[in-house]
């Protein structure tokens, strides 16, 4: 590297430190078109993804050359939503609402309570900030994720956080309280004087939400992504929704224009097309279903999960069908010691799911298929 003059001044005292470092995108390539990609939580259903592709193919010449105009999604997200355009915040993805919670409520030292593990954008946003960050850890009994509500209740009134980060359900994990439960943790976040942050970016996978207690409770934000069960994890849209006082805040730091054109557009037509998203969503909850069921036949341990993803744990077994993977699909692993024995694998069809079952049951000679 040569030498610079000059040297830039210190960045912001969370970010100085030598373990703040992000991964780089610079070596990043496509993932091959003839494996099926079930490791990143995308729409693999051929039929949504048809109709997207048929949308997007009419896509008018402004959505690309023009400035966009988000005003009229904004209107028709509402109106779909059955909320006010003003509880509304357009953002990149669910991702965009975290970081823009954090840029506008979390100062140095703010405590931010939130599980483990969970979705690692939070405790990245929680490390830009220089947020005081507390965990309630999931744990697994009978092979399942488990927590309970009370624990996350006595965090809360423990700790008094300025902020409650909660995936509903969460990731990676895939567990989901009750709405009951849910309401409770809201409530017990409100009486210490908490922003609530509930992140929806399973719905309606999960088809409970907390969207119309926003309406109810004054320091409630509920984040939702287009990118999983509506198939457009490309175009990068989200929103946040929360009562008006936090929305004019929000907007306060959003960029000069919060969306893409192309997105706004595609997004914008989608919502035309709900009854092929839901028949996509009870496709790949078929899919899900018949997925988990193989694998426990195989003599798997599995968490299924009310997501879009499997996690499956393949014991001695595991190196010969990772092996055997190669070049049929592709998994996600993850280094959370809670989730170290499994392999997570997207949702897809039946028909796509088949080939994968029949290789991992050919790999330990256990049989295939009907």
């Amino acid at each position: 590297m040569p030498d610079l003059r000059f040297t830039p001044p210190a960045p912001r005292g969370p970010l100085a430190g030598s373990d703040r470092v992000r991964f780089n995108h610079f070596d990043s390539q496509f993932r091959p078109i003839g494996e099926l990609w079930l490791d990143r939580g995308e729409c693999i259903d051929p039929e949504l993804t048809g109709l997207v592709m048929s949308l997007l193919a009419d896509i008018p010449s402004h959505a690309v050359f023009a400035y966009p105009s988000p005003g009229p999604f904004y209107r028709k997200l509402a109106a779909h939503l059955k909320l006010n355009a003003d509880r509304l915040l357009l953002t990149q993805g669910s991702d965009g609402a975290i970081r823009s919670v954090f840029e506008t409520y979390i100062e140095p030292g703010d405590k931010v309570l939130l599980t483990q593990p969970t979705y690692q954008m939070y405790g990245v946003y929680g490390a830009a900030f220089g947020a005081d960050m507390h965990f309630v850890s999931y744990r697994i009994e009978n092979g399942l994720p488990a927590l309970s509500a009370e624990e996350m209740i006595t965090e809360i009134r423990t700790i008094g956080p300025k902020l409650v980060g909660l995936p509903f359900p969460d990731n990676p994990i895939g567990f989901g309280f009750s709405l009951e439960e849910l309401r409770a943790i809201i409530e017990a976040a409100g009486e210490v004087g908490a922003l609530m942050l509930v992140d929806e970016a399973y719905y309606p996978f999960h088809p409970h939400t907390a969207l119309p207690l926003i309406e109810e409770y004054g320091h409630l934000i509920v984040a939702r992504t287009f990118s999983k069960a509506w198939g457009m994890a490309g175009i990068r849209l989200g929103f946040a929704a929360a009562p008006p006082e936090i929305t004019t805040m929000l907007h306060k730091s959003r960029p000069m224009i919060e969306a893409d054109g192309m997105a706004l557009d595609l997004a914008g037509r989608m919502l035309d097309h709900e009854d092929a998203v839901n028949a996509s969503i009870e496709r790949l909850v078929d899919g899900r279903k018949m997925f988990a069921a193989a694998m426990a036949d195989l003599g798997y341990g599995v968490i299924d999960t009310p997501c879009n993803f499997v996690h499956v744990d393949f014991g001695e077994d595991r190196a010969a069908i990772e092996t055997a993977l190669v070049g049929i699909a592709r998994y996600r692993v993850f280094p959370d010691p809670l989730l170290g024995d499994y392999l997570r694998f997207t949702t897809t069809t039946r028909d796509l799911f088949k080939p994968v079952i029949d290789c991992i049951a050919a790999a330990t000679k256990q049989g295939a298929t009907d």
